[in-house]
């Protein structure tokens, strides 16, 4: 007699699943960065399935075997808050100092933002339009008060949300679709 309950996939269940995608998806962007090396291109790599390769004077950003002109790259510097933020900080703009931390790491997150020190901000990579975006997370208690937020909008507890040290100031945004710079305070 079969049963109908389902019994959900542990946190083991699901970093297994998820590393076994990566291995699977990052094989072949490790095919078109061994080559890269072979041809005696520098090559940076910033994610498991994402990278820079430089060729001549040009950084050329990679994701799988897609290159620089191809939607599926130019969407991830565009959708990618970790990639978008890596290629600004090695173009030599400061940029709030953050770390990469998978949304099951509490601890990670609280030493973190320790180190730091208080206040933080938590930026979901995979949402948009400020959707779980936190702001002045300025203590262990509010961190995870936050983080558990997160874990309702987010679909995978293994997902890497982006926490960096949070800075007062003037926000300047460049608006593609009109080419205009705005700030507001």
């Amino acid at each position: 007699m079969s049963s109908n309950y389902y019994e959900p996939a542990s946190i083991d269940d699901a970093q297994q699943k998820q590393a076994d995608y990566e291995r699977k998806e990052g094989f072949k962007s490790v095919l078109l960065e061994e080559e890269a090396l072979r041809r005696g291109y520098p090559v940076r790599r910033l994610m498991f399935d994402t990278m820079i390769i430089t060729i001549g004077n040009s950084d050329l950003l990679f994701k799988d075997m897609n290159g620089p002109s191809s939607s599926a790259a130019i969407q991830e510097i565009c959708d990618n808050k970790y990639v978008a933020r890596s290629i600004v900080s090695e173009s030599g703009v400061n940029v709030p100092k953050s770390a990469y931390i998978r949304l099951n790491q509490t601890e990670v997150f609280i030493q973190f933002a320790r180190q730091i020190e208080y206040p933080v901000v938590f930026k979901p990579n995979n949402l948009s339009r400020g959707e779980g975006v936190f702001l002045n997370i300025d203590s262990d208690e509010a961190l995870e008060h936050h983080l558990a937020k997160i874990a309702d909008l987010v679909p995978e507890p293994q997902e890497n949300i982006l926490i960096e040290k949070q800075y007062m100031g003037d926000d300047f945004r460049y608006q593609k679709s009109t080419c205009q710079c705005s700030g507001r305070r």
